[in-house]
């Protein structure tokens, strides 16, 4: 009987026992994956709470922006309607058709002086001169203002010193936060003379002798402020008044001469 037990052949366990290392090393691997796929799960699950999270913020961020904008958005209104650039319905009036054609300077400024009337007893070259102080954003190396000699040029950035403080008035009654100094500085009087005298025929040397603003400052100046009247000469021709078209061409055509206005200044 215990001859006819026969073991199995040794081809037949070598084979099972394979079998069983590779169960096991599968198993192995599985559980390897499967620890890796709940990774990537919960890794996932954690994006998707930023991502709802990050939607939420954008919104609360979108809506305070929109309050904030709202709300200068009301304040602006509020100071166009006091100073009639819009009517009580928001329909675009005179004044609002002049600022449209600006964008070199403070457009509300330079349309409250020219609509003052105070263009109308200049002449060319004390408009360019005046015109100068709106587009000159650069102070000297001593960083104090210059004093401006002549009586007539003194007189009209009195001016306009004045026409600023009166919309500075109704920015704060408007309840717009400007600070009254640094609005004022804007307005700057060190190179009224000097534009004055290239208006006048003087030469790039001896205006650049007169103040110690660098002279490719002097020339960023000159560039914007024909870019001005030309805005200006649009403006004018907006609301029809021929006068003011001739004087801010004029005043254009003293200003463009010279060593500002070459097509390179390499050559």
């Amino acid at each position: 009987f215990f001859l006819m037990i026969r073991r199995p052949p040794r081809s037949t366990q070598s084979r099972s026992s394979a079998a069983s290392d590779v169960y096991k090393r599968q198993r192995r691997v599985h559980g390897e994956q499967a620890e890796a796929i709940r990774a990537q799960l919960n890794a996932y699950e954690e994006k998707l709470k930023l991502e709802k999270s990050i939607k939420l913020l954008r919104g609360q961020i979108e809506e305070c922006s929109k309050m904030v904008l709202h709300e200068d958005l009301r304040c602006m209104k509020r100071v166009l309607r006091r100073l009639g650039f819009i009517s009580k319905e928001e329909v675009v009036q005179m004044k609002g058709k002049v600022s449209c054609e600006v964008s070199a300077c403070d457009e509300i400024i330079v349309t409250e002086f020219m609509l003052s009337g105070a263009f109308n007893e200049m002449e060319p070259k004390e408009i360019t001169s005046i015109l100068c102080s709106l587009v000159h954003d650069e102070r000297g190396s001593d960083n104090r203002a210059t004093p401006i000699k002549n009586e007539r040029l003194a007189k009209y950035f009195g001016l306009l010193l004045d026409t600023a403080r009166r919309v500075l008035r109704v920015y704060q009654e408007s309840k717009i936060n400007v600070d009254e100094i640094e609005y004022m500085s804007n307005f700057r009087q060190d190179l009224v003379e000097v534009c004055f005298a290239w208006c006048n025929g003087t030469t790039f040397a001896d205006i650049c002798r007169m103040t110690d603003v660098y002279e490719g400052s002097i020339i960023r100046c000159f560039r914007r402020l024909d870019e001005l009247l030309k805005q200006l000469v649009d403006a004018s021709k907006a609301i029809g008044n021929t006068d003011l078209v001739g004087k801010f061409t004029a005043a254009s055509g003293h200003l463009r001469r010279g060593i500002p206005f070459a097509a390179s200044l390499y050559l």
